[in-house]
């Protein structure tokens, strides 16, 4: 017998209807399962209640609906709110509100808040400013560095078992390797060397990283022995226990890297060919280059100047410039003391659109690119036609765009282009004498320049000196044109002419004084190898003025000088330091490729018309000024200048006495060709002994 379905419960009825109306479907089931179905209850037939209607129909409204998800609503929001704890409260302090219950845990933190922000930030290298960045570059400050004494290991320190690495590392010599940098395989990107004299294969592979030769095996050609023949392998060690066995040699092959090379002479047929076997461009910058450039004649240049692109994990991307006057054969960067002024740039944020628009020019980088775009060097394309040396500026070009140059602001660029210039404007522009005083003035010298002006000029090379010559040198050293020094008509052109007629003549007060070895000094020098570098150019004549500002030159190292090195001193007449100028009493530096003469700052004819002043250059150099010390006393000031230079200059500048010769002009040596000079060999003493009898 099948069971009949039951009616269905209303859960939306009252309380007491619907406890009713369950107790009597109850009985009903009840009934039907234990007796017999009564007939009278079957045909009777239930009513829904109204309240039934009400509350589906209430049901179906959005005000009135319920808003659980279990009754069919949107629900209320808390359902993952978690539970209600219930905190008792005592009888005593049922007067004093309850504290309301802590917020439960949330256990979906991550699906509530999938966007949240980490409570830590994330450093970036690449967001450090560019105080950050000059501080990690190895010469992020202006350095001024003096060339180690390198010769087959002779000149440098032999470490003991004791010392510290950073120790050695700092007693380790300044040359072309430090310069350029550690594995320049992997950290140089491209370079310019420009110099007057190059040497090639030898400059390209200073950008290669060099490696060690494998060593010679001592049983190398008697691999016929055998392991029994021990009385052979014993006479052999025998005859080889009085011989050097042959360490390890470096070996460097030529870079692959972009290198620019500008020299002042034509490049030779092995320079040739050596150009075709690695990349390099060499250029020699001539007078004219449109016109059969064979025949024209390189223009005459004195510029020892660097610039480096590196890269590297700790520094990132920087630029290296160096400037000096060695040229690049290893004899001028290992047999004499040459003072190289380097210098680390490192790189913007964003790189600039073009070189012209770099928001951090300053008057360094500006004279700067002006001399590489110079009719000096002739790097830029003068017909339709490109060559190697324009391709390879315009790609050096897009490269300083990444470089910030804030940080030479308080440097100043000095050049000399060779030429006769005619006219104010060219003759500004050709530099020289008048390039320096622009320096000078516009570093801003204290007091107004107000004072006394002293210059010492250290040198490996000295010509003829004539009054006039030192009168506008010693004018442009404090910022004096010598169109304007010419003309006398200024206060300070005519204080500084005023100065120097009263203290010409006196040895103390000379207000120029040159710096150069004496003959005994240059004999007494171990390095003989460079003496040739040291020159006594032009016959003294009644305008010759050497004999009285000449002063005998030592260095603190011992070693024969090689650079161009000038201190400007300034004592300002008034001794006492205000607040606006504490350290009144200054000194400039200048390290470059200038030398004490005519041809290095120029010969100025000055006219009534300035539209008719000339000047005549005779060769074009390169050199970097900048102010090296500062003191609030004249005592103070030269105790700093006499720590700074590499000279010896206390008490005095000792002057030329009689017995003392300036050192003269040594002609260049020939190197000897490698191997055994002829006749010195056994055959040839049997027979010169067969020749001459008995």
């Amino acid at each position: 017998m099948k069971r009949k379905a039951s009616d269905p419960v209303d859960l939306t009825a009252d309380s007491d209807a619907g406890s009713s109306s369950a107790d009597d479907s109850n009985r009903v089931s009840t009934s039907k399962s234990t007796s017999k179905p009564n007939t009278k209850s079957k045909k009777k037939k239930v009513e829904a209640p109204r309240h039934l209607e009400v509350a589906q129909s209430m049901a179906k409204s959005e005000g009135l609906g319920p808003r659980s998800v279990l009754l069919g609503g949107t629900g209320t929001g808390q359902e993952h709110a978690g539970r209600l704890k219930v905190t008792r409260v005592d009888k005593d302090d049922e007067d004093q509100a309850a504290a309301p219950p802590p917020k439960p845990k949330r256990r979906t933190v991550h699906r509530e808040t999938p966007n949240q922000i980490l409570p830590f930030k994330v450093e970036s290298k690449n967001n450090e400013g560019p105080a950050e960045l000059i501080a990690r570059l190895a010469y992020g400050e202006p350095h001024l560095h003096l060339l180690g004494r390198v010769k087959d290991g002779r000149g440098r320190r032999k470490k003991d078992q004791d010392s510290d690495s950073d120790e050695d590392d700092a007693d380790k010599p300044f040359t072309i390797e430090t310069l350029v940098g550690s594995d320049p395989d992997k950290h140089v990107q491209s370079a310019i060397w420009i110099a007057p004299k190059v040497q090639t294969p030898w400059l390209p592979k200073q950008f290669k990283t060099g490696h060690l030769a494998k060593a010679r095996d001592e049983n190398a050609g008697h691999e016929s022995l055998s392991d029994g023949d021990v009385d052979a392998t014993d006479d052999n060690k025998k005859k080889k226990k009085g011989k050097k066995v042959k360490q390890p040699q470096k070996v460097q092959g030529p870079t692959k890297k972009p290198l620019l090379i500008v020299q002042g002479k034509k490049p030779d047929a092995d320079e040739q060919k050596n150009k075709t076997e690695i990349e390099t461009v060499i250029h020699c910058p001539t007078s004219d280059t449109q016109q059969e450039p064979e025949k024209n004649e390189p223009l005459p240049m004195n510029v020892s100047f660097s610039m480096i692109l590196r890269h590297s994990f700790a520094e990132k991307d920087h630029l290296r410039i160096a400037i000096g006057r060695p040229e690049a054969t290893p004899e001028a960067w290992s047999s004499l003391e040459h003072a190289i002024w380097v210098q680390d740039l490192p790189r913007l944020s964003q790189p600039a659109t073009s070189l012209d628009q770099n928001p951090t020019h300053t008057d360094f980088s500006r004279s700067l690119l002006n001399f590489l775009r110079s009719d000096s060097l002739a790097l830029r394309k003068t017909g339709e036609k490109d060559t190697p040396a324009s391709n390879a500026l315009v790609q050096l070009e897009r490269n300083l765009c990444r470089f910030d140059f804030s940080s030479t602001e308080n440097l100043r660029l000095v050049v000399s282009h060779a030429g006769s210039h005619v006219g104010e404007d060219e003759v500004a522009e050709a530099g020289g004498l008048a390039s320096l005083a622009e320096a000078i003035a516009s570093l801003s010298p204290s007091c107004h320049g107000e004072g006394d002006w002293k210059i010492e000029y250290l040198t490996p090379q000295v010509g003829s000196l004539s009054r006039e010559f030192l009168e506008h040198l010693h004018a442009a050293a404090q910022g004096i044109s010598p169109l304007e020094y010419a003309e006398a008509q200024t206060d300070r052109a005519q204080a500084a002419e005023a100065a120097f007629a009263a203290a010409h003549g006196e040895p103390e007060d000379e207000r120029v004084k040159v710096l150069y070895p004496t003959e005994k000094r240059v004999d007494a020098s171990k390095e003989q190898a460079g003496r040739h570098l040291i020159k006594w150019e032009g016959d003294e004549g009644p305008d010759d003025l050497r004999k009285t500002v000449l002063r005998q030159l030592e260095l603190k190292s011992g070693r024969l000088n090689g650079s161009a090195l000038m201190i400007i001193l300034h004592k300002p007449t008034s001794p006492a330091a205000s607040e606006e100028d504490p350290e009144p009493f200054e000194a400039f530096l200048y390290n470059g490729s200038h030398l004490p003469s005519p041809d290095s700052w120029g010969t100025y004819r000055p006219c009534s018309e300035r539209e008719d002043a000339t000047c005549k250059l005779a060769r074009t150099d390169l050199g970097v000024l900048y102010r090296c010390a500062t003191a609030s006393t004249a005592k103070k000031l030269e105790k700093r200048v006499s720590a700074l230079v590499p000279y010896v200059r206390t008490p005095e500048l000792e002057k030329f006495e009689d017995d003392d010769e300036p050192a003269p002009t040594c002609e260049q040596k020939e190197k000897k060709a490698p191997g055994r000079p002829k006749g010195s060999g056994s055959g040839s003493k049997g027979k010169g002994k067969a020749a001459g009898g008995k």
